[in-house]
């Protein structure tokens, strides 16, 4: 099983993001003006490296023996401290690991050097698809990190890290998806699960907006810590962030940025 699963999962961001990007053509926002190839380009450039760094990173360090191997220290972890079944286990995974990006999220918008690198993800003048994967390739160093202190603190095997992993790789294109608002009746869902016009605010350049709704997969930590903004009452402002730093489809600026003096 483990073995299948990873040789499958690189299809994963292929099929959502291809599904997606016809839902956004078909959507009635998917009318409006195109951004320029550049910036596609970019974005596609960025996630290209930053998955690079990713595989180096693996190929470097071997954590998971087999498909059975607890993460780094077996009979550690919430999973073997409570005698979770593989379900139960992957169930606490799913929330800690949201939690833990909630967190690093909300860190990266307020310490310099982690929003030096997050701030690339914010300098699309566009929000679509492709801004999901629009990520400095430093940035995954990070993330991954909070990662694997979810996975080693719930003592989770390699199979519920990897699903966990894909499943918030195709959430975070979900919600960056240019799809319209929610519709009333499912407005609900946004109290638990962030949706595309939660998500959007985050991206307005209005800093009381763009510092609120910090989810990735579940919108309740925001709505539990009081950072939510709730999109059936604002609308987001422009995208980006309102400054001489949102020269989106230069893929060198992108790359520099965090590391000039007039960093945003």
């Amino acid at each position: 099983m483990f073995q299948q699963l990873v040789e499958r999962s690189w299809l994963v961001a292929p099929a959502v993001m291809l599904a997606l990007i016809v839902l956004e053509e078909w959507s009635a926002q998917g009318t409006r003006p195109r951004p320029g190839s550049g910036r596609t380009v970019t974005n596609f450039t960025l996630y290209a490296a930053g998955l690079g760094l990713v595989g180096l990173i693996a190929t470097l360090v071997s954590i998971w023996p087999d498909d059975h191997a607890v993460l780094l220290v077996p009979g550690f972890g919430l999973s073997a401290w409570l005698d979770l079944s593989w379900g139960a286990g992957l169930a606490v995974l799913v929330m800690v690991d949201s939690l833990f990006y909630y967190c690093l999220h909300r860190a990266s918008h307020r310490f310099g050097l982690l929003w030096r690198l997050h701030a690339v993800h914010h300098t699309d003048r566009t929000l679509d698809v492709t801004t999901g994967i629009r990520h400095h390739p430093l940035e995954a160093l990070p993330s991954l990190g909070i990662q694997l202190a979810a996975v080693v603190l719930c003592g989770a095997t390699p199979a519920q890290a990897i699903l966990v992993g894909l499943g918030n790789m195709a959430w975070a294109l979900c919600t960056h998806a240019a799809i319209g608002r929610e519709r009333r009746r499912f407005r609900w869902l946004g109290k638990v699960l962030v949706s595309p016009a939660f998500h959007g605010l985050h991206h307005s350049c209005d800093k009381r907006q763009t510092d609120s709704n910090y989810g990735n997969t579940f919108a309740v930590w925001d709505w539990l810590l009081g950072t939510a903004t709730d999109p059936a009452v604002e609308q987001p402002g422009e995208i980006g962030l309102g400054s001489a730093h949102d020269r989106d489809e230069e893929l060198l600026v992108q790359l520099l940025l965090p590391f000039r003096r007039a960093a945003p």
